[in-house]
């Protein structure tokens, strides 16, 4: 059950980033990740193939 729990607080951040800030958030998430140095293959993760 924590799925509509999650999904409803992203849509209230969203919605204060949107009208408050006036900004969209997905920029501020990219903007604000940091690498963390674990490459695609490193993860087991293949182009092509899926898990």
């Amino acid at each position: 059950m924590a799925t509509p729990l999650v999904a409803g607080s992203v849509a209230l951040l969203r919605e204060h980033f949107m009208e408050n800030r006036g900004v969209t958030p997905k920029p501020s998430l990219f903007a604000g990740a940091s690498d963390i140095g674990v490459s695609y293959y490193d993860q087991g993760l293949r182009p092509g193939r899926s898990k």
